[in-house]
């Protein structure tokens, strides 16, 4: 880091550790089923009562990543950020979960400042805000985390515009990849058990395509609420310096989640999910969404694999990178 004078000031530093009143949400067939819709994920699980109650879950479920979709009003926090760093950013999103998320149940949220830092990247001098949230039912028992890195920049001046859109992604290259979208996975498939004795390391996961369109952009801010302007309108895109309309963050990361949901099928559990967005995609481009077995291991009786996730933009540059942990049923429990 350049010495300069720090961007965190003694009001910022003395926020750290701030707790937010708790916030009651209920979980919404609608808000499910929009939130799918959006990150265009057709599992059945997030819509089909019927198809649901087949499976061990027993109801609808939210998919792993709808935890950045909950509203929560009173769980906001008032952070003093530095007048100069208006702008903003997602840098990574971690999830961690107790139980999936379930169709009607009432959750009580509550948000933490758990850290605040800054550094010197291609945006100037960068603040890094690490907020932990954190969802527990009724009884007071931890159904899930959500830990979100954001990242606040001053809005560039006209001349490091060009520069900044060139850092965050490359220029536009001829795109070589030729990737069939992913079939269908029907009833039947997304039923049968993938079990951990038969899962090796190195495996790959079959790829995950992504095309999304402007609607889909615009489908996902209104099913997750982040309406920041530079993922639809173009002015304000290019007026901060972007390469064009990009991405969601969080978008890209439900895309990381659903390789992992459409791998482990009804019979699996999500138990962690953790993304770094290391770079912009931009609307238009394929991302190209990939997995593999890191390792296996039992632990507290239960079969658990840990995969290695990213997705990858044209010329093979890696734009996410990311973990998730799993539990699969295992043979020798039946």
């Amino acid at each position: 880091m350049s010495e300069q004078a720090s961007i965190i000031t003694d009001e910022l530093r003395a926020a750290v550790g701030m707790e937010s009143a708790p916030s009651e949400v209920e979980i919404e067939r609608s808000a499910i089923r929009k939130y799918a819709a959006a990150i265009q994920d057709p599992n059945p699980i997030y819509f089909d009562a019927a198809y649901a109650k087949r499976t061990p879950h027993g109801t609808i479920i939210a998919p792993p990543t709808f935890l950045c979709a909950i509203e929560l009003d009173s769980a906001e926090l008032k952070i003093p950020i530095p007048a100069t760093h208006t702008e903003q950013l997602n840098g990574g999103v971690e999830y961690i979960y107790e139980r999936p998320i379930r169709l009607h149940e009432v959750l009580i949220a509550s948000r933490r400042l758990a850290a605040v830092s800054e550094g010197d990247g291609r945006l100037g001098r960068m603040l890094f805000l690490n907020h932990e949230i954190a969802f527990r039912d009724r009884d007071g028992k931890l159904v899930g985390q959500q830990i979100q890195t954001g990242i606040r920049y001053a809005r560039p001046k006209e001349e490091q515009r060009t520069r900044q859109a060139a850092a965050a992604a490359p220029a536009a290259a001829p795109d070589d990849r030729v990737v069939a979208d992913t079939p269908p996975i029907d009833v039947a498939q997304r039923l049968r058990p993938r079990y951990f004795e038969d899962v090796v390391a190195g495996e790959p996961l079959p790829p995950l395509p992504k095309r999304p369109l402007l609607k889909h952009l615009v489908m996902y801010a209104g099913a997750s609420g982040n309406f920041l302007e530079y993922h639809y309108d173009p002015e304000q895109a290019r007026a901060l310096g972007m390469p064009g309309l990009i991405l969601h963050g969080n978008l890209k990361v439900a895309y990381l989640g659903q390789i992992v949901t459409d791998w482990i099928g009804a019979h699996g559990t999500v138990l962690k999910l953790a993304v770094q967005l290391r770079g912009m995609d931009r609307l238009g481009d394929l991302c190209l969404v990939q997995g593999k077995v890191a390792r296996t291991f039992r632990q507290d009786g239960r079969g658990l694999v840990e995969l290695e996730l990213w997705s990858e933009a044209p010329g093979n540059r890696k734009t996410n990178t990311g973990s998730a942990l799993v539990a699969l049923p295992c043979r020798d429990k039946q």
